[in-house]
């Protein structure tokens, strides 16, 4: 990828809904070769998907929790993170190295929802603790980092 690749990508992070047009004036190349890069990028898994960003407010979503799982011991891993991936509330699932084996980030209506998930993954075998941290208000939120060009000298 080159600054150019970087750029459009930095555009469409912006907007995925930028028309190629857009995006070719902001970049300073013609629209079919803005056109090409993002099929080129697409084709290489650079770009693996557009999504949609909702207001959880908005949708009576505002409550937003992180869950550290502590397991028994490091083959309960495959078997927890897939149940807990079923559970609705869970938007995003890690499995860490360090202080505790898994963090989950939930979304819920209400702390009541959050309090049954936390019962619900308990029941789940091989948990040893879970602690809850509930998220007050989120500072920046983006979905991905965009890369650095490497072909930039200043």
């Amino acid at each position: 990828m080159d600054r150019t690749d970087c750029e459009i990508l930095k555009c469409l992070s912006e907007n995925a809904r930028s028309t190629a047009s857009s995006v070719a004036t902001r970049v300073n190349l013609s629209v079919s070769a803005v056109t090409e890069r993002i099929h080129r990028m697409e084709e290489r898994g650079v770009i693996r998907g557009y999504a949609l960003l909702l207001d959880p407010k908005a949708i009576g979503q505002e409550t937003q929790a992180y869950l550290e799982v502590t397991l028994e011991g490091s083959e309960y891993g495959e078997g927890f993170c897939h149940a807990a991936c079923a559970m609705e509330p869970i938007l995003r699932c890690d499995y860490f190295a360090g202080e505790f084996d898994v963090l989950l980030l939930a979304q819920a209506p209400d702390v009541e929802t959050i309090s049954k998930l936390h019962t619900a993954l308990k029941r789940i075998p091989g948990v040893k603790q879970i602690r809850i941290r509930f998220i007050l208000r989120t500072e920046k939120n983006v979905t991905t980092a965009l890369p650095v060009s490497h072909n930039e000298n200043s």
